[in-house]
């Protein structure tokens, strides 16, 4: 995330360009690594929020203790979600899920003032139901 966070501090202000670009810096500079990983890249341009979302990681958007926008997940089957993968380079790795960031879903929504955006990862979102979310929210207000 700190090569996106690069990318943002640079003046680029596409979800899906600072996701790209990040992947592509880690690929490049850490060619031994070996993983994967969901993201959820948000961007707010004055009043419009902006995201890249791939996997189950995610956002919500709470406006009035209700949900006002929200990115849904990204499954191959149950238990697999899309990610971003970095695979030893052989034969039998060529069966394993491999996504790329072309792949996530791109969403623009216009915010009002009070409106609160959770980032999260799945185990924000699959242990907390979005009426807990909000009520935790309510207490922070």
């Amino acid at each position: 995330m700190e090569n996106c966070r690069r990318s943002a501090v640079r003046g680029e202000s596409s979800p899906l360009s600072i996701l790209k670009e990040g992947y592509a810096v880690v690929r490049a500079v850490r060619p031994r690594l070996i993983g994967s990983s969901t993201a959820c890249v948000a961007v707010i341009q004055g009043r419009t929020l902006m995201t890249a979302n791939l996997g189950d990681s995610g956002f919500v958007v709470i406006r009035e203790s209700s949900v006002a926008h929200a990115s849904s997940p990204q499954q191959h089957f149950p238990s697999c979600p899309y990610q971003l993968s970095i695979l030893p380079r052989t034969k039998e790795h060529k069966t394993f899920v491999h996504d790329s960031p072309k792949m996530a879903d791109l969403t623009s929504f216009k915010l009002e003032p009070q409106d609160v955006i959770v980032l999260g990862t799945d185990g924000l979102f699959e242990n907390l139901a979005q009426e807990q979310i909000i009520d935790n929210i309510a207490t922070l207000k």
